[in-house]
Parts: C-alpha cells; sequence; structure tokens
C-alpha cells in the first residue's frame, strides 16, 4: 500500500499540469454544484474560505447532521492566481 502512494506521489511529482487540473477540477465542480461542510470541520472551512466561498445556507443531511452551504460568487476564484 505504502509503495503505491509513493508511486502516485512520483508521477504527481513529474506532471505539474496534471496535479493543476485535478485542483481545477475540484474547483470547477464545487462552483457548479457548491460545497457542503460540516460545522465542525475546521480545515475544509479554512480552504473553502480562501477561495472565496460565501455560505448561503444550512441544510441537514440524513447521515452527516446539520452542514453549512456555500456557493461561489466568481470564476476564476480569487485563490487561484497564487496557486499558478
Amino acid at each position: 500500500m505504502r509503495w503505491l502512494l509513493l508511486k502516485d506521489l512520483q508521477i504527481l511529482r513529474r506532471s505539474p499540469l496534471l496535479v493543476a487540473l485535478l485542483f481545477g477540477y475540484a474547483g470547477l465542480v464545487g462552483a457548479v454544484v457548491g460545497i457542503a461542510v460540516s460545522p465542525d470541520n475546521v480545515a475544509s472551512l479554512g480552504v473553502i474560505g480562501q477561495f472565496g466561498f460565501q455560505q448561503v445556507g444550512v441544510q441537514i443531511d440524513d447521515i452527516d447532521g446539520e452542514e453549512l452551504v456555500f456557493d461561489l460568487d466568481q470564476w476564476p476564484p480569487p485563490g487561484a492566481a497564487a496557486m499558478g
């Protein structure tokens, strides 16, 4: 298992374009679909805050309980320029 992780990291290190596409795809999905995060998930709240997501509501999930719902006001997000 550890070998597979190391192999994946080697591939990603050699392909910055692939890494950029992976991050871009995640941002696009978040922008189109929206993001729901548990209020207790401090790490995720910090990440989405850096990219300009604004809280637009609250929903109750049957499995996870209360979730904060976020949308993105603009594309590309303000933090995207810092990544490139």
